[in-house]
């Protein structure tokens, strides 16, 4: 069961950093439109 548990939190530690960088590509893309313009060159 131990095993188990070690895979639940790193899963949930995954989910939380997926969040973050969701978060931060939000507040980026706020704050810098244009490098989103840039790339569809």
């Amino acid at each position: 069961m131990e095993l188990r548990e070690l895979y639940q939190d790193k899963v949930q530690e995954i989910q939380d950093l997926k969040t973050q960088i969701h978060i931060l590509e939000t507040i980026l893309r706020n704050f810098l439109p244009v490098v989103e313009k840039k790339k569809g060159d």
